[in-house]
């Protein structure tokens, strides 16, 4: 007998969500969002300790095989899941969201399924491909070329130095050359099943937003400026901005694309307030902290039906937020070298850690148990720990 949730099944009991990704603090925050809604959550992931496993606000955690290495089984075990527990809504949150999106007709006969179809995901997700169809939403882009082969160095329509190469399917950051040397632009190994792009670099202060659509309405949405990174990468401070620019051109990007899901983007803007979109991950992301628990941000993922209205979440403009085991481990030295320890000093103390809570205290140690577990996985797959933590998992346009 199929599962397939109605109005009066949702208004008659408590919701059962399925978060997959519990690795992913956003996964984390999600869960306290949704139980604090009232909602009996599980979460899922194909590593052993995810964080998120260990928190009082799941009901029952468990292993799914690789979504990315064994598909077809991790998309049969989310079918007996959703079955088994009587699931009502199902939300990706890193990149097995791509896995998901294929398998959305299979998996939509037993619950709804929070995601858009395959091909809109891969369009968004290519830098190549969401540069086009960004075009006429009201920021501009940077000029972006598609690279298929290896280019002639003597006849770059932009400088070296005022470049930026990275894979066209790549996350946090991944083997990105910013104004590179020529060498090593030269050793790129770029083909047409290894495609890169090549964009014009953009100098100013970065932004990030993250929103939640259902067919191209915004329902959720803030942004924020990652002030310390690990590395070029993943933004491990979160310091929120309102910035009503860079709010209407996304409603302008979920309308026309009718986008349905979570997804986040990278801005830079400006000395003179010119903003410039550079990419779009279509999954869950750090902007998720910001909204306070008891905002409706649960809300956001439920039906149309419910009758839950834009503009009705709002998030926290004021309170910044923190990855702090990547604050201390990584961001700290950086910033202690530079001769910036004080201000770091000054925001560490007025920030919050995304994971820690007084009532929920179990995820903000397991963390700390679920890195050995990367560290094992990074030996044995001979690969360094950023890649590993998300290797089973990514989706590179396949």
């Amino acid at each position: 007998m199929l599962n397939t949730p109605t109005n009066g099944d949702f208004a008659q009991r408590s919701k059962r969500i399925l978060i997959t990704g519990a690795r992913a603090p956003v996964c984390l925050e999600l869960v306290r969002h949704f139980r604090r809604g009232g909602a009996i959550v599980y979460v899922a992931d194909s590593l052993i300790l995810p964080t998120t496993r260990a928190s009082r606000d799941v009901e029952k955690a468990f292993i799914v095989p690789s979504p990315r290495y064994e598909t077809l089984g991790f998309i049969d075990k989310l079918c007996d899941l959703i079955q088994k527990y009587q699931i009502d809504l199902l939300v990706p949150t890193c990149e097995e969201v791509f896995f998901i999106a294929q398998s959305r007709e299979r998996l939509a006969q037993y619950c709804e399924v929070f995601c858009d179809g395959p091909a809109k995901l891969k369009s968004i997700h290519s830098k190549w491909e969401f540069a086009q169809i960004t075009q006429g939403c009201g920021l501009s882009v940077p000029r972006t070329f598609h690279l298929t082969s290896r280019i002639s160095l003597d006849s770059l329509p932009i400088p070296l130095e005022a470049l930026v190469f990275k894979p066209e399917f790549s996350r946090f950051a991944s083997f990105t050359l910013i104004s590179p040397e020529k060498s090593a632009v030269a050793k790129l190994e770029i083909t047409s099943q290894n495609p890169w792009v090549m964009q014009e670099r953009i100098h100013g202060k970065e932004y990030c937003s993250y929103g939640v659509a259902q067919n191209g309405k915004l329902l959720a949405h803030s942004c924020y400026h990652p002030k310390y990174r690990v590395g070029l990468g993943a933004g491990v401070y979160f310091e929120p901005s309102d910035h009503p620019v860079i709010e209407n051109f996304v409603r302008e990007w979920v309308k026309k694309l009718n986008f349905h899901g979570q997804f986040g983007f990278d801005f830079i803007e400006q000395d003179d307030g010119e903003v410039f979109v550079l990419e779009c991950n279509p999954r869950g992301t750090s902007g998720a902290h910001l909204f306070p628990l008891g905002s409706g941000l649960d809300r956001a993922f439920m039906p149309a039906e419910e009758g839950f209205q834009p503009g009705q979440v709002q998030a926290d403009f004021v309170q910044s937020k923190m990855v702090l085991p990547g604050v201390v481990f990584f961001a700290a030295w950086k910033e202690v070298r530079q001769g910036k320890g004080y201000q770091l000093l000054k925001d560490f103390l007025k920030a919050r850690d995304v994971c820690f809570a007084w009532r929920d205290m179990m995820p903000f140690f397991l963390q700390f148990v679920g890195l050995g577990e990367l560290f094992w996985r990074s030996m044995t797959w001979r690969m360094d720990v950023k890649a590993a933590a998300t290797a089973d998992l990514e989706w590179n346009g396949e």
